[in-house]
C-alpha cells in the first residue's frame, strides 16, 4: 500500500448534522490498484466504505485498500460508474470508445456478477446499447441510446431495479442529453438544446420527468454540465462547470441558473477547472495547473481551493483527478479519484483522514474498513 501524509486546514465543514468550524485533516493518499497487475485503473465514485471503477477495463470494487481489490463482473468489458453503498452501476459489453456499449446494469455488493440488467424486455427499436452513471436508493440514471436521430447519439434515461421500463429524461425538442447523478428525487445532467442556428450543451436537472427539466445554464456562457447533485440542509446543491470565453470554471448550483457560483480559483497558473462530486459542503474535482490535471477540494461556495495532489508520492504522479467525495459517521473524510504518470497509465486512488494503520498492523488484524469514500459517476466518460 503506496501511501502519503500532510496536514491541511478545512474550513466550515458541515458533517452530518454537525458542524465542524475548523478540521485539521491529516489526508492519507491510497494507492487501490492491485499490487501485479499490468494496466490503469479508475475510482469513479464511493459511499459506506466502498469504492467503484474499474481495473484494466473490468468492473472493480474496493473497500479502501488494494488488497480489498474484487472484479464484479469477471470476463467482461465493463465498468462501474456510480454506487449508493448497497447497488454498484455501470454498463457490461460493448465498447465505451467509440461508444457502441452494452447495457445499463446493477451488481449488488461484493457479489460478482451481473444483478440486474436494466434493458427492457424486448428492447426498443432501434437500441444501441446503455450506460447507467448512479443510483440512490433503487433509482438509477444514465443514458440510452435508442434514437438515432439524436445528435449525440443518446438521451437521458431513468430506471428503478430490474423489469422496470426506460423513463425518457430528454425534454421535448432537445438533440440529446444523459443524468450523471441522482439524490432524493432530483437527477442533474446536462441536456443539448438547439441555440440560435447551432446548438449548446446545457447543465440541467430534473425531478422525474423530461417535463420538470431546468435549465441550469448561466446568461452568456458557451456551454455547461452539471455532474453530480447531493441534498442536505433542506437544499440540493449541483457541481459540475460552465464554460466561457477563457475555458472551463468549476461551477456550483442550488437548483436555478441565477444560483450559479463561480469556483474557479483565481491562481493565474490554473487555466480550467471542473468540479465532479459534492457531499454536503464539500466540492471535489480537478484544476489544470501548468497544463496538468491535479486533484482538488473545494468547501462551501469559497472559490479558494485545496491540492489533494500533494499528498501523492513525490516525483510519480504527473495528474490527478477527484470524482467523489464522502463524510462518514465519525466526521470522517473519505475522497475517490485516480492518478496518471502523464501518458497512458492512471491509478485508481484514495484520499481519506481517516485512521491508517500501518501496514504491519494490517497484516495482524485484517484490512480495517477505515478509509471509505462516496460515488460518480459517471466520469470517466469525461476523462
Amino acid at each position: 500500500m503506496r501511501r502519503t501524509t500532510a496536514a491541511l486546514v478545512v474550513s466550515s465543514l458541515a458533517v452530518s448534522g454537525m458542524l465542524a468550524p475548523t478540521v485539521r485533516a491529516q489526508y492519507t493518499a491510497i494507492d487501490l490498484h492491485p499490487v501485479g497487475v499490468a494496466g490503469s485503473s479508475k475510482a469513479l465514485d464511493l459511499r459506506l466504505g466502498q469504492q467503484v471503477g474499474f481495473v484494466n477495463s473490468v468492473a472493480a470494487r474496493w473497500t479502501g485498500t488494494a488488497a480489498s481489490y474484487i472484479s464484479i463482473n469477471p470476463g467482461a468489458n465493463s465498468i462501474a460508474y456510480g454506487t449508493d453503498g448497497v447497488q454498484h452501476v455501470g454498463f457490461s459489453g460493448g465498447v465505451p470508445n467509440p461508444g457502441i456499449f452494452g447495457s445499463a446494469v446493477t451488481y449488488s455488493g461484493a457479489t460478482p456478477g451481473i444483478q440486474y440488467d436494466l434493458t427492457p424486455a424486448p428492447p426498443p427499436t432501434p437500441y444501441n446499447g446503455s450506460v447507467a452513471m448512479a443510483v440512490f436508493a433503487g433509482e438509477q440514471v444514465g443514458i440510452v441510446y435508442d434514437d438515432p436521430n439524436n445528435i449525440v447519439g443518446g438521451r437521458a434515461a431513468m430506471w428503478y431495479d430490474s423489469g422496470s421500463p426506460i423513463y425518457n429524461l430528454q425534454p421535448a425538442g432537445a438533440f440529446g442529453s444523459i443524468a450523471y447523478s441522482t439524490h432524493f428525487g432530483q437527477q442533474a445532467g446536462s441536456v443539448v438544446m438547439p441555440f440560435n442556428s447551432s446548438s449548446r450543451v446545457e447543465a440541467s436537472v430534473w425531478y422525474g420527468s423530461a417535463a420538470s427539466r431546468v435549465s441550469l445554464h448561466p446568461a452568456g456562457a458557451i456551454q455547461s454540465e452539471a455532474l453530480d447533485t447531493h441534498f442536505s440542509n433542506s437544499q440540493s446543491t449541483q457541481v459540475g462547470y460552465v464554460q466561457t470565453v477563457t475555458g472551463r470554471r468549476a461551477a456550483l448550483w442550488n437548483s436555478t441558473a441565477a444560483s450559479w457560483v463561480d469556483l474557479h480559483p483565481n491562481s493565474p497558473t490554473i487555466s480550467e477547472s471542473v468540479a465532479v462530486g459534492v457531499f454536503n459542503n464539500l466540492r471535489v474535482g480537478y484544476v489544470i495547473r501548468n497544463g496538468a490535471n491535479r486533484a482538488t477540494l473545494w468547501t462551501g461556495s469559497s472559490n479558494v481551493s485545496f491540492d489533494l495532489h500533494q499528498f501523492l508520492p513525490s516525483g510519480v504522479w504527473a495528474g490527478s483527478s477527484a470524482e467523489d467525495v464522502w463524510i462518514d459517521n465519525a466526521g470522517y473524510i473519505h475522497i475517490a479519484g485516480w492518478v496518471t504518470d502523464g501518458g497512458s497509465i492512471t491509478h485508481a486512488y484514495l484520499w481519506t483522514t481517516a485512521p491508517v494503520p500501518e501496514p504491519t498492523s494490517l497484516a495482524a488484524i485484517g484490512v480495517a474498513s477505515a478509509a471509505l469514500l462516496g460515488r460518480r459517476r459517471r466520469k470517466a466518460l469525461r476523462h
